[in-house]
């Protein structure tokens, strides 16, 4: 088993281009732009023996420098990974039994050497990779149903959504909305202002607000993975989307709208242009995520553009260290009165 970190660009892609299924998430450079100002460390682990090959990008967090247990633990003892922000797990390719029990224990020997006491994964749903996660010892979790549009074909775009929102795309372009593409994220800062303000309103948790420094990664280090939209209004900006894109398929990742100009369907409009823009690329697949829980107003709205594309979104886990895994739930219950360790979380201490 190889585990590459992040610093070494070349070997990490060219790992991952050796996995035909492998998309934006899983190369050196979309891990490095959620690494900017951390100090978690991105990794890599490939194994490949008797035609099987599995390769996923984790995420390794100091468990002491959370804030669940600052001050309670020493630092750089205790240790936990994840996906990076966004979707990925293990890519298997092959199929060999035993092959498979070597890199069980081989990953599990590594964290127990580095003091990694658990995983958390987030499936990637257009991969439909949680089939594999019994093959590498990974308990899934189904969580809810995400949309994806698909692409291949132009006139499937406007077909497959429901009446409703073909009415709201209409309804955009009689209005006077127009759509803008920013393909060298020249205009980051109309994006930030309507992203930003979006957050606010909604009162989003931290983890959605991204620093100046990332979006100048993205324009310097991950631009040909990354297009902006705008949709304009009377010489205005009134909601923007960045979507990242390989060759095979296309992920929206950030999004934001004027509330002021919310009935002129302006998301709607983008969301349109940018699955036509797809098409133009080659690309297949859009995928537009989920909502915060199934069935929820933000997944109703997604699922408006492919009554056809529903996907299953999975999360999972892997205990590699019990003893520490059960001290670190004693932990919590001993300085926080309100932890339930029963919590349905995948990472219970982490609730």
């Amino acid at each position: 088993m190889e585990v590459i970190l992040s610093n070494d660009r070349a070997r990490w892609n060219e790992v991952v281009s050796r996995f035909s299924s492998a998309d934006i998430y899983y190369k050196n450079e979309y891990v490095q732009s959620l690494l900017l100002g951390s100090q978690d460390k991105g990794v890599l682990f490939y194994y490949s023996d008797d035609s099987f090959s599995v390769c996923y990008p984790m995420i390794i967090k100091d468990i002491a420098k959370s804030e669940q247990f600052k001050g309670l633990l020493p630092e750089n003892i205790y240790f936990d990974m994840e996906v990076p922000y966004g979707y990925g797990g293990p890519i298997c390719e092959g199929h060999n039994e035993e092959a498979e029990k070597r890199f069980i224990h081989k990953l599990t020997a590594w964290c127990n050497e580095h003091g990694v006491v658990s995983q958390f994964i987030r499936f990637h749903p257009v991969l439909d990779n949680q089939q594999n996660c019994e093959r590498v010892g990974i308990e899934k979790l189904y969580v809810h149903h995400t949309v994806a549009m698909d692409t291949a074909v132009v006139d499937d775009i406007m077909l497959n959504m429901d009446s409703k929102k073909r009415n709201m795309v209409r309804k955009a372009e009689k209005s006077g909305v127009t759509i803008e593409i920013d393909n060298s994220l020249d205009s980051l800062e109309d994006f930030k202002r309507i992203y930003t303000a979006t957050m606010d309103q909604h009162n989003a948790a931290e983890m959605y607000y991204f620093t100046d420094d990332y979006y100048e990664y993205l324009k310097n280090e991950f631009s040909e993975h990354t297009v902006l939209f705008k949709a304009m209004y009377e010489g205005k900006a009134i909601a923007a989307s960045l979507f990242f894109y390989d060759d095979k398929f296309m992920h929206y990742h950030l999004s934001g709208k004027d509330i002021e100009y919310r009935n002129l369907a302006p998301t709607d409009l983008l969301l349109y242009e940018a699955a036509r823009w797809a098409f133009n690329k080659g690309i297949r697949r859009f995928h537009l995520g989920g909502g915060m829980s199934e069935n929820d107003s933000l997944f109703n709205f997604k699922k408006g553009f492919n009554k056809n594309g529903i996907l299953d979104f999975y999360i999972g886990r892997t205990i590699f260290m019990k003893d520490r895994y059960e001290e670190l739930l004693s932990i919590r219950e001993a300085n926080d009165t309100e932890f339930n360790k029963n919590n349905g979380r995948m990472i219970q201490y982490r609730a």
